[in-house]
């Protein structure tokens, strides 16, 4: 059985893992942003940061009993002005409808009948050059690719 870190993840040159304590905890997916922006600022852009932010909420959110306890690896390469960066985590599959062709919700209400989730994902899709999802065995495998305008 792996062992989580005390402080909730780990690092290294190009890759950081996240280690969620209990189901639905933003907490360390926040520390955890706060930490790769600090340690990383050339690599974790304010686009990135937002795309990053919505995947790994995602996660901790709909992910289930499975991700807690288990790596969240999150890793990345830059070339030629390309950030590629690949989050795998042990959640729950994700169907195809919701990853390759999100639709935003209706916002055509009043202010306070406004939805409060169902953003993410056409978030994602606005931010990113391309957006991909593979399924292996009980892992998910989501591939962001960004335009790098520094290149560490």
């Amino acid at each position: 059985m792996l062992m989580p870190p005390d402080i909730g993840f780990t690092l290294s040159n190009q890759s950081f893992e996240i280690w969620l304590q209990k189901p639905h905890d933003f907490a360390t997916v926040r520390c955890a942003l706060r930490t790769l922006k600090t340690r990383w600022p050339d690599v974790i852009l304010p686009d990135v940061e937002i795309a990053l932010a919505e995947a790994l909420n995602n996660i901790a959110e709909h992910g289930g009993a499975t991700v807690v306890g288990r790596p969240i690896c999150i890793h990345w390469s830059h070339a030629s002005g390309i950030l590629d960066l690949c989050i795998q985590d042990y959640g729950r599959h994700i169907p195809q409808p919701i990853w390759s062709t999100p639709h935003l919700p209706t916002t055509e209400c009043h202010l306070e009948d406004l939805p409060e989730g169902g953003f993410g994902w056409s978030m994602i899709h606005a931010i990113c050059l391309d957006v991909k999802y593979d399924r292996q065995g009980s892992q998910n495998f989501l591939h962001l690719q960004f335009e790098a305008s520094n290149t560490p």
